[in-house]
């Protein structure tokens, strides 16, 4: 008889890694502002989202301090890359509804999340390339995807600004920027709560491991998503991954020190409570 049994990050094949790592692009998203400053014409990202959706509401998570940045609110458009083919989709920023919630309204620079509802009128094209992540499964199918922090691996996603690659045109384009998703795997230091808001401290390594080599700076990351995943062998040589589940947001990260830097996020209670509501009453 066969015991399963939680397996190894290198016991995974490589082309599980890459079935997980595409299942977690399908709701990542590059964001670009476009209009109102010269000096920010650069094509960089200003961050990076989630796509989510609740109560039949569609929108994308993202950290506060994005949204509240002078580059974003100088904006005329946000710019949402969906593939990894040439194409240009930006939404007016007239027709966005953008919250934030955070532990401490009172305070600017609290970390907080941003809820950024899209208009439905321009949902179509956003469809046919990617999905959103449901905030609001039944608590039924919620309990199916729990991954306990001991059974879990952590991962993250989103787009460094270092990633961008810039080349010639191509019609009708005159310049083409090509964003890079980081994935990798992290682990967790500590998690805490302030003002019933849950964060936590993950731990990237530059020493080498599974995923991606880690980018000099997480500069554009803010706004990528936290990933739990787990992976079962439940008979001899099958592979049964558990997730992914969407963990948490990042919104900060340390200086390098050690061979390593810790990237804070929002943990799971802020994004499918708190976020899940925002969305909902927009």
């Amino acid at each position: 008889m066969y015991e399963s049994r939680l397996l190894k990050l290198t016991e995974i094949p490589t082309r599980v890694f890459d079935d997980i790592r595409d299942d977690i692009i399908r709701y990542s998203v590059a964001l670009i502002t476009h209009g109102g400053s010269d000096e920010f014409d650069d094509h960089l990202p200003i961050g990076s989202g989630v796509l989510v959706c609740s109560g039949g509401k569609f929108g994308l998570l993202n950290a506060k301090h994005v949204a509240e940045s002078v580059r974003f609110k100088c904006a005329t458009e946000l710019g949402l890359v969906l593939k990894g083919t040439p194409h240009r989709y930006a939404i007016p920023m007239s027709e966005l509804n953008i919250k934030c919630l955070c532990d401490n309204s009172n305070i600017a620079d609290t970390p907080g999340l941003a809820v950024v509802r899209l208009p439905d009128s321009r949902l179509g094209y956003v469809h046919s390339n990617k999905g959103f992540w449901p905030l609001d499964r039944p608590p039924k199918q919620q309990a199916d995807l729990a991954i306990t922090e001991d059974k879990c691996w952590w991962c993250i996603a989103g787009f460094p600004q270092v990633a961008v690659e810039e080349h010639d045109g191509i019609a009708p384009f005159d310049q083409l920027a090509r964003t890079g998703i980081y994935f990798a795997f992290c682990s967790k230091e500590r998690g805490y709560s302030l003002e019933q808001m849950e964060y936590g401290e993950f731990l990237v390594s530059y020493a080498g491991g599974i995923g991606d080599c880690p980018p000099a700076s997480f500069g554009g990351f803010s706004g990528g998503g936290l990933w739990k995943v787990s992976f079962v062998s439940n008979s001899p040589g099958q592979i049964d991954p558990i997730g992914p589940h969407l963990a948490g947001i990042v919104f900060a990260e340390s200086s390098l020190s050690g061979g390593s830097k810790l990237l804070t996020c929002h943990l799971e209670q802020s994004v499918m409570v708190e976020a899940c509501e925002l969305l909902e009453g927009m």
